[in-house]
Parts: C-alpha cells; structure tokens; sequence
C-alpha cells in the first residue's frame, strides 16, 4: 500500500513536471513586425478606351496585351485622355486598422429666363438658385505582414462625386464608386484591384502597401 503511494506520487510529479515542459515549449514567440507600420496609398485613375487602345491594350485584358500599370502611367502623359481623380492615405501598424474620411458640400449655380407678357409685351426675368452636392472618400485598411517583402491586405474604398455638364439645364452626373477586398500584395509595387468601365472611359483602383522602416525588421 505503502510503495502504491509512491509510485503515485512519482507519476503525479512526472505529469506536472512535463505540463510545465509542454507549455514552456509552446510559448508563442514574439511577433517581429508587431512595432512595424504599412503606408497604404489608393489611387483612382481614369483612363480613355482610345488612350488604352493606343496603348496597344487589349479589350477584353488578355494577356499579353492585357493593362498593366507601366501603360496606365504611359497613358497619363496626356491629361485629356487620362487623370488621377481621386486618392487617400493611411499609416497603419502591423495587424491594425486605419480609416481615413472627408465630406465636402459645394453649391452649383443655376440661372434660368422666364418670360412673362406684360402690358407692354412680353417681359424676360432672369433667377438665380444653387443646388448643393456632396462629395467625400472613405479608406479603410487593415495590413498583415507575412513577411519581409509580402503585405496582407484587407481594404475597402469609396469615393463619390459628380460631372458638371456644359449644359446648366441638365443635372450633373452624380458618380459613386465602391471597393472592398482582401489581396496580396508586394510592399512598394503597385496593383490594380478593381475598375468599371463605360463606353468611353475605364476607372481603375491602383492600391500600394510600403512596409516602413523599423528596428525590429532590421534585425529579423
């Protein structure tokens, strides 16, 4: 009775001993991008169809005449056929979120001749109003370093606005564009994400994370 005591006691100290073991042994090792920051920058371009085709891009994408950032940017040479119409920045840290926003409300002026017949004939009068319209971005991001050269990325952009017409008689186009998405993408090399075309133009979302310099990835 006496040894079964020990021996029970021996295998209870053995069971503890290697709980200890075990836990000291699955520890989680510190993470080395935890004090590292991603600059994420958006870029909405809009480019012509013509100016694309002149770029020798192929309608339908299909490689190897498919649109690459190198005949976007070619195409921005000429600033009637393409333009950067929208951007944001964020600064976020290893594994965090960063949200940027801003909302502005302008007013459009409107004129307009009525003619009214007066007791001497007919009488023009001329009115004045302005219609207010907003426009705004939002940019989120959330950044995981997978390694040195390699971004996670979880985004979402949006961007309103309009397109004033010659013609003050007709409304402005009201435009809005919507993006959310999770990617991989190389710090510092651009991509495109996303784009919506029409008959005459294409707009693309061109996305970039840069991991910053920081002391704990220079001695990773």
């Amino acid at each position: 009775m006496h040894s079964t005591k020990i021996a029970f006691t021996s295998i209870l100290i053995l069971a503890c001993a290697g709980l200890v073991f075990g836990e000291a042994a699955t520890e989680k090792q510190p993470d080395p991008y935890e004090n590292t920051s991603v600059l994420v920058e958006a870029f909405v371009v809009r480019v012509s169809t013509e100016a694309l085709a002149e770029a020798g891009v192929n309608p339908m994408g299909q490689s190897p005449e498919g649109i690459s950032i190198l005949k976007i940017l070619s195409c921005l040479d000429d600033p009637e056929k393409a333009e950067v119409i929208s951007g944001a920045k964020v600064m976020a840290g290893h594994n965090d979120e960063a949200r940027t926003k801003n909302r502005d409300t302008f007013y459009i002026k409107r004129e307009s001749v009525s003619t009214a017949m007066g007791k001497q004939g007919p009488v023009e009068s001329k009115s004045i109003t302005f219609d207010s319209y907003s426009s705004g971005k939002t940019f989120e991001a959330v950044p995981r370093i997978q390694s040195e050269g390699t971004i996670r990325l979880e985004a979402s952009y949006s961007d309103s606005g309009i397109i004033e017409n010659e013609d003050q008689t007709i409304p402005p186009t009201l435009i809005n564009y919507d993006w959310s998405g999770v990617l991989v993408l190389q710090s510092g090399i651009p991509a495109i994400v996303g784009a919506a075309q029409d008959d005459e133009t294409i707009t693309f979302l061109i996305l970039t994370a840069t991991i910053q310099d920081s002391e704990d990835v220079k001695k990773k």
